[in-house]
């Protein structure tokens, strides 16, 4: 007698759907809450119908053959989620059912414990659907993604990862790194996870997740997830394969050391070659006003203006020499200035005279102001003199014939 009282006081009080169906699937016993689902003030008024009886045979027929499983065929039902009756709204439940047998080993009837989860299903609904946005989102890129748990283990990659790694995704949930890469990159890899974890910030690897001379290279942005504490529950990675940018790199900065050791060689056999270079030339000049004096004092003329066309030619040319040898010492870093201070007035008279013959060639005239204020000047009298003004003047006559 306590035992049934115990009995009906857990039926009357439980949340859980309990109820007990005979071999004809007519109730034997209920909670309070199955009664109040089919819209009775008492389970004892369940006692002795079916669900036919409530919804009708087309609703309860799916229900009940889940029942004659378990009543005619003794199996045994674990977890399994159904729909419940309420035709208003969508509710679900998770129900574990099991045969009742006698003393002889007959299956006399079966008892069911059910326990809403609409609340459930739908967090879990919305998370699946959460999920497959995500792996949709995941699987459209062309980077290699992935995330792993704080023991490393995959729990979500993309398409693109099991391409370029080799399992599928079914085959990566749940391995780590050392299931799948050999150990010294296995190791690595983990590293720059554990580094990311532990100082829960965003870092930037370059990976390489093969080896061999073939090995490709991987840009890695690793990230920590964190969760309402602020720790890492887990890493996720987004790698872009950069092998052929590192590679195109890599040639061109062969090429430019080759075009700069090129250049270097260049630049030093100029700079080196300024003596043989300048040495016939300045020969060529010196005779030219040797056998110009000469040809003055013998007074012919039609010599004089051969030879001054030879003279002003290899000066000419001399001075390009000289240009193109100081850039390249420049370049090669040879390059020595003598500096000192100097006046400004007799380098222009200087330059004036020495220029002055091809301007009158061209039928030009040169004209020379200075002003009282400019006095000295701290440079190469040299340089300047032979590089700067004449250059100038001798262009300026050339461009220009009056």
């Amino acid at each position: 007698a306590e035992l049934s009282r115990n009995l009906v006081g857990l039926l009357e009080n439980a949340v859980a759907f309990i109820y007990v169906l005979d071999p004809q699937l007519r109730f034997v016993v209920a909670s309070q809450r199955m009664a109040e689902e089919f819209g009775e003030s008492s389970w004892r008024n369940l006692i002795g119908r079916s669900f036919a009886d409530y919804v009708g045979e087309d609703v309860a027929e799916p229900y009940d053959q889940t029942h004659r499983k378990v009543v005619h065929e003794g199996e045994v039902m674990r977890g399994i989620v159904e729909p419940m009756l309420d035709t208003e709204n969508e509710r679900f439940v998770r129900s574990y059912m099991a045969p009742l047998r006698n003393r002889q080993g007959q299956i006399v009837g079966m008892v069911n414990i059910g326990q809403e989860i609409t609340q459930e299903k739908q967090l879990t609904d919305e998370l699946q659907r959460t999920r497959t946005l995500t792996q949709s989102l995941m699987d459209a890129t062309d980077a290699v993604i992935y995330v792993k748990d704080t023991e490393g283990r995959y729990i979500l990659v993309n398409k693109e990862w099991c391409r370029v790694v080799g399992p599928s995704v079914e085959e990566a949930i749940g391995q780590t790194d050392f299931d799948i890469y050999p150990a010294e990159i296995a190791e690595a890899l983990t590293a720059n996870d554990r580094r990311v974890a532990e100082n829960k910030t965003a870092v930037k690897f370059e990976e390489t997740p093969d080896d061999g001379p073939d090995a490709r290279i991987f840009m890695s942005n690793k990230f920590p997830l964190l969760d309402g504490d602020g720790n890492a529950y887990a890493v996720g990675g987004v790698s872009t394969d950069v092998t052929q940018l590192k590679r195109q790199e890599e040639a061109l900065r062969d090429a430019r050391d080759e075009a700069e050791c090129a250049n270097r060689a260049k630049s030093a056999f100029l700079a080196n070659m300024s003596h043989e270079l300048r040495t016939p030339m300045n020969a060529i000049i010196g005779y030219s006003e040797m056998l110009m004096e000469d040809a003055e004092d013998r007074e012919d003329e039609t010599s004089v203006e051969d030879l001054g066309k030879i003279h002003r030619s290899g000066t000419h040319l001399l001075n390009l020499i000289n240009d193109v040898l100081d850039l390249s010492k420049i370049e090669a870093g040879k390059v020595d200035l003598n500096t000192e201070t100097f006046e400004i007035g007799p380098l222009i008279d200087s330059v004036v005279a020495t220029a002055a013959t091809m301007v009158a060639a061209n039928g030009n005239s040169l004209n020379v102001n200075i002003s009282d204020q400019v006095e000295t000047l701290t440079s190469d009298p040299t340089r300047v003199r032979s590089k700067r003004t004449i250059s100038c003047l001798i262009y300026a006559s050339r461009v220009r014939q009056q």
